[in-house]
């Protein structure tokens, strides 16, 4: 298991290095994404977000701020959010 800490803005930035996180983890394992402090989510960071809930061994959603499920609902994606395992 990977567990990542996103900050409190998950900027483009944070997703090129989020995306490189969940690259170098191994593809069976489970990656835990702690989204509890975001409040400003980048349409890059959802897609690597979304892109990372097809892994092998799957991503999990850990505490989903109010920020974060804001930003999936403003690019119409609250659904597919909802589609991922998550935790609180």
């Amino acid at each position: 298991m990977t567990e990542i800490l996103l900050p409190e803005t998950a900027d483009a930035q944070v997703a090129i290095t989020t995306r490189a996180q969940i690259l170098d983890a191994p593809e069976d394992l489970r990656v835990i994404i702690d989204a509890s402090a975001v409040s400003v989510l980048s349409t890059p960071m959802v897609m690597v977000l979304l892109s990372a809930a097809r892994r092998t061994g799957g991503l999990t959603l850990q505490r989903p701020s109010e920020g974060l499920v804001d930003g999936f609902s403003t690019l119409g994606l609250f659904a597919e959010m909802m589609k991922m395992e998550m935790t609180s």
